[in-house]
């Protein structure tokens, strides 16, 4: 990796071909192998930040060009940033289950802990730390959620489309699990979050994963927990097709969806 004060080395790619991608308006530009990103804001830059918001918003883009591991060979390209399971290095699950497509729910999660994460590096950390306590803490058999959403604005797949999750006791089977990555108890996520998560909700309605007349809850809703925190419990209120039913798990027997 090589600095100067007017172009910044960013990515190897590795592909045969350029891609023709703009990035907050301006073109990837190849040259000998690695991708360029324009001008630096300064001659007198924070390299280490500089760096880090480059390799990150490269990273995120040319994760739409690559194969999701859960859909085999099929290259799956987002109108969001996306990372698969293969870029952020997850461990192979235990052992996976089909989730019957499409789901009627859609749960809103927060990690609590992992905290946000702001870059592709806390992102990937965090998505590997709730793995691990998911598989060696828990004993499940992968990560919990089927995807996670950082305050980068990236979505990151967990278990991904249609296989069946571990993130609501009781509602596994009829829904899709999206965690926040951080503790929205008191703050609401940054607003590229939000985008992100509900345009990956869109995603999967667009691909026949989640019905089209879904229902969104937050995890309290089904659970006995204070998840996905105040804030952005109230926040997910006003999104589209969140529903006030189920209220809390005393509801559950109620639910249809349940064969109950």
């Amino acid at each position: 990796m090589s600095i100067n004060a007017t172009k910044t080395v960013i990515l190897e790619q590795g592909y045969a071909y350029q891609p023709s991608i703009l990035l907050e308006g301006e073109p990837l530009k190849e040259v000998d192998k690695f991708c360029y990103l324009g001008s630096t804001v300064s001659n007198n830059l924070s390299i280490d930040g500089e760096i880090d918001i480059r390799i990150g918003k490269a990273a995120t883009t040319f994760g739409r060009l690559l194969p999701n591991e859960s859909e085999g060979n099929e290259v799956t390209t987002y109108n969001f940033p996306f990372i698969t399971r293969a870029q952020w290095k997850a461990r192979q699950s235990k052992k996976t289950l089909p989730l019957p497509s499409p789901v009627p729910y859609v749960v809103i999660h927060h990690s609590y802990m992992p905290p946000a994460c702001h870059t592709s590096v806390e992102c990937y950390q965090a998505m590997k730390s709730m793995q691990n306590f998911h598989m060696d803490d828990r004993n499940w058999w992968d990560i919990g959620y089927h995807f996670a959403v950082g305050s980068d604005g990236v979505a990151y797949e967990g278990r991904g489309w249609g296989i069946l999750g571990a993130h609501a006791l009781h509602f596994n089977n009829v829904s899709i699990g999206i965690c926040l990555i951080g503790d929205w108890t008191n703050t609401v996520p940054p607003a590229q979050q939000l985008k992100t998560a509900q345009a990956l909700i869109a995603a999967g309605v667009d691909k026949g994963y989640i019905k089209s007349d879904y229902k969104l809850v937050g995890h309290r809703q089904v659970r006995e927990t204070e998840c996905p925190g105040d804030a952005l419990f109230y926040e997910i209120q006003s999104w589209k097709n969140y529903s006030p039913f189920p209220a809390s798990v005393d509801d559950l027997p109620q639910v249809i969806q349940l064969g109950r």
